[in-house]
């Protein structure tokens, strides 16, 4: 223990920025326990604790603690761009490659939840589920599909048409709709891209919400739908922002 308040007494920053390094990689390490992340962050406190091994041994030489300080700064700045690479890559890697896993099937925000299911109900067969984050241009997608022989289709249509600012077939889909209340919604082949509505004109839509800006080439906006075919009883909700 001794050893220890010598250790920190001799670089108090170094240790401080030690920890930094140990706190961020455990938040980390809980959300995303990759190899390859835990194997580097380890790298960086195996740095700083040689860094304050040798500050103390010199601590009585002059200068010492001037460059102990220029090294863990350049470690910690090493260490935060190491970790912004990291998540560029594991964004890139995320939008590239979406979960598909029926299993993190995980809506909380109030937004999807105007629309998708809090649970997928235990009736449903054949679920898919789909989350792609945004980085850059690419938008963040949520795509949840499923069939479900036992549900009432009058209620569903209730449910979401009173509240829905504009329900129709893809077919009926043409840029600059004019919706009620004025809005102007340029909903395309694109926005039911991913989803079986693609390749079938018998799903009916429900645009439960939708925004552009106003740059003219619909920059940044969202949209939320859902859509069901009433003959064969998919269901198919999708929401995206960008």
């Amino acid at each position: 223990m001794k050893k220890i308040k010598d250790y920190y007494s001799s670089a108090k920053l170094q240790c401080i920025m030690c920890l930094i390094v140990v706190w961020i990689m455990i938040l980390f390490i809980k959300d995303s326990p990759k190899l390859s992340f835990i194997i580097g962050m380890l790298f960086f406190i195996i740095l700083y604790s040689i860094v304050i091994v040798l500050t103390n041994k010199f601590k009585n030489k002059k200068y010492t603690q001037a460059i102990s300080l220029l090294i863990s700064l350049f470690i910690l700045m090493l260490f935060f761009v190491n970790l912004i690479f990291w998540g560029v890559d594991t964004a890139m890697r995320e939008t590239e490659h979406p979960t598909d896993d029926i299993t993190k099937y995980n809506v909380h925000s109030k937004f999807l939840l105007r629309v998708f299911p809090k649970e997928i109900p235990e009736t449903a067969k054949d679920a898919h589920y789909m989350y792609a984050p945004g980085f850059l241009q690419a938008p963040t997608r949520y795509i949840l599909y499923y069939t479900d022989k036992n549900i009432d289709v009058d209620a569903f249509d209730k449910k979401h048409r009173k509240k829905s600012i504009w329900v129709g077939y893809k077919n009926e889909v043409k840029n600059d709709n004019s919706l009620k209340e004025g809005i102007h919604v340029k909903l395309d082949d694109y926005d039911l891209s991913e989803t079986p509505i693609e390749k079938s004109d018998d799903f009916k839509i429900y645009l439960r919400d939708y925004d552009c800006d106003h740059s003219g080439w619909c920059n940044h906006g969202f949209y939320l739908y859902c859509a069901i075919n009433e003959k064969t009883k998919e269901i198919v909700y999708k929401a995206s922002q960008w």
